[in-house]
């Protein structure tokens, strides 16, 4: 049985203050997990999308289902627990072993995601000694106003907050020096997930493969 999605929901006849989870077939997350324990049902719990396996055999009252999804399949056949977390994904409700160029795309994915998480985790100002944000919204209003600094627009006295914080007069010199960390900040971090991607693609050992060294440092250090 393969359980698809669990996302919240609200029931319409709900009278008490708690989360509820159903799958995209509405199929009730607390049902499904009294059943499995009921009849100690071996399960792996995976990312429908992607069909990465997050965990294997876990203790349900200890997960938050959200985005998640559970297969219910016979585990004897396979390695142990370990293994099918580094070598197998779930695809059309089977747990299979991957190959190497399967290996290779997963990995990819996560280092986009860690390439994403860095590129909206701040960018370092020097002449402040502060970090500065760097998502979206944030790139765009600083390219706007890098703008009118360019066409000779003062911003005067508009102060922004930084992300401990404290607050700076954004200066034409000040910026100027924003809008270019940023932009080296982000360059950094692609030529970093590149030269990862040109490494995973010989590496030995695809699943343990270290892609983070290279990526420079953002806010969080991490």
């Amino acid at each position: 049985m393969n359980y698809i999605n669990f996302q919240l929901y609200k029931p319409a006849n709900a009278t008490e203050a708690k989360l509820y989870w159903s799958t995209q077939d509405n199929i009730d997350w607390v049902k499904v997990k009294e059943s499995i324990k009921e009849y100690k049902l071996p399960v792996v719990i995976y990312n429908h999308e992607t069909g990465k396996i997050l965990e294997v055999n876990p203790s349900l009252d200890e997960i938050i289902p959200t985005g998640k999804s559970i297969l219910i399949t016979d585990l004897t056949k396979l390695p142990d627990a370990n293994t099918i977390l580094r070598e197998y994904i779930v695809m059309n409700g089977l747990v299979i072993k991957m190959t190497r160029e399967e290996m290779i795309a997963h990995k990819w994915n996560e280092i986009k995601e860690y390439r994403t998480k860095k590129m909206l985790d701040g960018a370092y100002i020097a002449s402040v000694n502060n970090w500065i944000q760097t998502d979206m919204d944030t790139q765009h209003q600083i390219a706007c106003i890098h703008q009118l600094v360019l066409a000779g627009v003062n911003p005067g006295t508009v102060k922004w907050k930084f992300m401990d914080n404290s607050m700076h007069v954004m200066t034409d010199t000040l910026v100027r020096e924003i809008f270019l960390a940023i932009l080296k900040q982000v360059q950094a971090i692609f030529a970093a997930a590149e030269y990862a991607r040109m490494r995973l693609e010989v590496a030995d050992d695809i699943l343990n493969f270290e892609y983070k060294t290279g990526f420079p440092e953002t806010y969080t250090k991490e």
